[in-house]
């Protein structure tokens, strides 16, 4: 004989069954409306809601369903490499969504998001005679100080580049210091072609963007080299060391 107390149990868990929903809808790519399969949807309740972070991956169209869906208020993020993370209802990508709510024994309407990718900059690295430099590093920076190096990439075989899965902002492209062909020296250079940060162009990027032909024509020069000594001062000697 069961006790009470998982007698109460079950008819709780049943009543939470009888009453639970389907929340279900479909991701697209903002710029071209193309599906986005195996997307990763995350169903989060709201305070107050007593439930839990529910993850599903899309199927071949970009469609998802979640069954059993305790009634609520949620809200739904989707979030794919390469797209800013987006949730329903949201007015544009990097800001907020709008929470739902899910009722008892129905649908909670078809939801339908549109997923914006993440920005890039492209360019390439020319010679003086503008043509493209293979194998040549690729750096970019944050223009806003403080200035933090983001990532880097190396130039194809044309000397073309390609930096994606950047946040909106704005941003400095640098190709490194290094050594043509026949060992002449190069500096390492800011687009468009500028040695000191001071006269480097920066890139603005936004959601869905790509910054194309931000070219680089590194210039030629050598580095100077400083050399000395540090000294350490005496014990109680006056000055710094």
């Amino acid at each position: 004989m069961r006790s009470p107390v998982i007698l109460l149990l079950s008819v709780c868990a049943l009543a939470i069954t009888a009453h639970a929903a389907v929340v279900e809808g479909v991701i697209l790519d903002e710029e071209s409306g193309n599906p986005l399969a195996r997307t990763q949807v995350s169903l989060i309740p709201l305070p107050g809601t007593l439930a839990e972070v529910t993850p599903v991956r899309t199927g071949a169209r970009g469609s998802f369903v979640i069954l059993s869906v305790i009634p609520g208020w949620y809200v739904l993020r989707a979030t794919r490499r390469g797209y800013a993370p987006t949730e329903s209802g949201q007015l544009r990508p990097g800001r907020p969504g709008r929470a739902f709510q899910v009722a008892d024994d129905r649908a909670s309407g078809f939801l339908e998001i549109h997923m914006s990718r993440l920005p890039a900059v492209t360019g390439t690295v020319l010679d003086e005679n503008g043509i493209g430099m293979p194998r040549r590093a690729v750096h970019i920076y944050t223009a806003n100080k403080p200035i933090r190096h983001i990532g880097q990439t190396d130039t194809d075989d044309r000397g073309n580049y390609r930096i994606g899965e950047l946040d909106p902002g704005s941003y400095l492209v640098r190709s490194a210091e290094g050594h043509l062909e026949d060992e002449t020296p190069i500096l390492a250079t800011y687009s468009r072609s500028a040695i000191e940060l001071g006269d480097a162009v920066p890139v603005t990027v936004r959601y869905s963007e790509t910054a194309h032909d931000i070219n680089i024509r590194p210039i030629k020069g050598r580095l100077l080299t400083l050399s000395g000594v540090f000294l350490r001062p005496l014990p109680n000697s006056p000055g710094p060391p």
